[in-house]
């Protein structure tokens, strides 16, 4: 979870906070904090390394991220 919110931190624009909401089995639910559009954030978002934008509608993003082999 630290390897996610440090990237969506560090690496989408105008970030003020990144909180995990919900953990599940099979995925987790993170709030984002930004000053920046919801659009802005989903350009972002999908140009990251191991994210992939699975649905965007409203101010929710759904993203897939999967691990780097070798990383924890």
């Amino acid at each position: 979870m630290k390897n996610i919110k440090s990237g969506i931190s560090g690496k989408v624009r105008g970030v003020r906070s990144v909180s995990l909401k919900e953990i599940r089995k099979n995925y987790a639910v993170f709030e984002i904090i930004t000053n920046f559009t919801v659009q802005e954030v989903f350009d972002d978002i999908s140009e990251l390394d191991g994210f992939e934008v699975l649905r965007f509608e409203g101010s929710e993003i759904e993203v897939s991220y999967l691990r780097k082999k070798g990383k924890p």
